[in-house]
């Protein structure tokens, strides 16, 4: 797709590529900046599943205005029937990649994740869950500024079934239910692990499962398989972060526990 142009957007190089989609960086030729759009997979194009997830995103985000969430600035479809979404462009490092550098102080992790719980606190304002919160889905631009990417499988809560969209009947059958175990094994609330129905706790979950790792080193939760991890996630009470790192205050301790 190097090269080509759709809508006003001229792609310009591969950003990355994941189980669902592929991201680009594109200029919009119409306002002279760089942006990311978004498309699905061809495997993923031909699920209609996928195809409400995508659409499901889109329009959960826009929702959203806050400077630590990447905004969504536009939503199309090709002209062979391929959807897209645009979006801020946000450079720098994952967290995850962060992590793996060791290049993370407790003072700079409480910092992340603060701004990530912010994030969050908007989210849920809305009545939007993210329900995958984890180390590569929060990056840190060139100014040191976080932002949260990917509500990919996000859930509103509390949607209004009688709204007048014509397409509403089919995006309301066909959104990620909660019954479903969607979400990275490693930051798994119990009630995703155990197919519950999930509401914004199972984020703030997930929120210390990250904390938890950015100040012990390490995951709060392992294993072989995503039962193995779930088992662990339901049934075990990990170490404290500072029974793995002593640098870490019985303060934070608390925190992250709780």
């Amino acid at each position: 797709m190097i090269g080509q142009t759709v809508s006003h957007y001229r792609i310009l190089e591969k950003l990355g590529e994941g189980g669902m989609g592929v991201v680009f960086v594109a200029e919009d030729t119409h306002l002279g900046r760089r942006v990311a759009i978004k498309f699905l997979s061809e495997k993923s194009n031909n699920n209609h599943h996928f195809r409400a997830r995508f659409l499901r995103e889109a329009r959960a985000v826009s929702m959203l205005a806050h400077p630590h969430i990447a905004a969504i600035y536009d939503y199309g479809e090709t002209s062979d029937g391929h959807p897209f979404i645009v979006m801020e462009l946000v450079t720098g490092q994952t967290l995850g990649e962060l992590l793996y550098e060791s290049g993370l102080t407790i003072t700079r992790a409480v910092e992340i994740i603060e701004q990530v719980a912010e994030a969050l606190a908007e989210a849920h304002a809305r009545s939007i869950i993210h329900r995958d919160i984890k180390p590569s889905n929060v990056l840190i631009n060139e100014r040191g500024q976080v932002k949260v990417l990917d509500f990919g499988l996000a859930k509103q809560l509390n949607e209004d079934h009688t709204q007048t969209d014509p397409n509403a009947n089919t995006m309301l059958s066909t959104r990620t239910h909660s019954e479903t175990v969607v979400g990275t094994p490693l930051y798994l609330s119990p009630e995703q692990a155990t197919s519950a129905p999930v509401d914004a706790r199972s984020d703030l979950f997930a929120l210390g499962a990250l904390l938890y790792e950015c100040i012990a080193g390490r995951p709060a939760f392992a294993g072989a398989s995503v039962i193995e991890i779930g088992a662990q996630i339901i049934h075990i009470t990990p170490q404290s972060p500072s029974q793995i790192n002593e640098r870490v205050p019985k303060e934070l301790d608390r925190v992250v526990m709780k």
